[in-house]
């Protein structure tokens, strides 16, 4: 679930195996390391399971990892990236995540990460100490007010 593509048409992946994201130009038959591909750690310019993608506005690419427990945001070119949320432990309390999978970023630039472990997709505003639950967060099950371990999560633009 960790796919992204750019305006230029270049294919973004997630490797959750090789803890790292390739870009895949058009037509290309050798993706390029873009992100991680420095053994699976949580120091700034590795990665730990990397699960979802986003590419905003500037070109900057949002991560989602699962086995670190954060969104990390990472400027084309950067050796290392910019934890934006999270990344203070796995858990459930507001200021942490639970195995987040999916992530985009909204209008007024806030991240938006769909949490697997918690059953919840949380918002943080740009610079924020902690997130906000926008929807679930009241354990698994199919009630309309409750999700079941989310893996992706978009925001209509409209």
């Amino acid at each position: 679930y960790g796919i992204s593509v750019d305006a230029h048409g270049a294919l973004y992946v997630a490797e959750v195996g090789n803890d790292r994201v390739t870009r895949w130009a058009p037509g290309a038959e050798v993706g390029e390391v873009v992100v991680g591909g420095r053994g699976r750690g949580s120091e700034p310019w590795q990665l730990d399971t990397p699960s979802g993608l986003f590419l905003d506005q500037h070109g900057a690419l949002l991560v989602a990892e699962a086995g670190n427990g954060r969104v990390t945001r990472w400027l084309p070119g950067a050796p290392r990236g910019e934890v934006v949320a999270g990344g203070r432990g796995t858990g459930d309390e507001l200021w942490q995540l639970g195995k987040p999978c999916g992530v985009c970023v909204d209008a007024e630039g806030r991240v938006l990460v769909a949490e697997m472990e918690n059953d919840r997709v949380t918002r943080w505003a740009p610079g924020a100490e902690e997130g906000v639950v926008v929807a679930g967060g009241h354990g698994p099950g199919e009630e309309s007010w409750q999700l079941d371990e989310p893996v992706g999560v978009a925001v209509d633009a409209s």
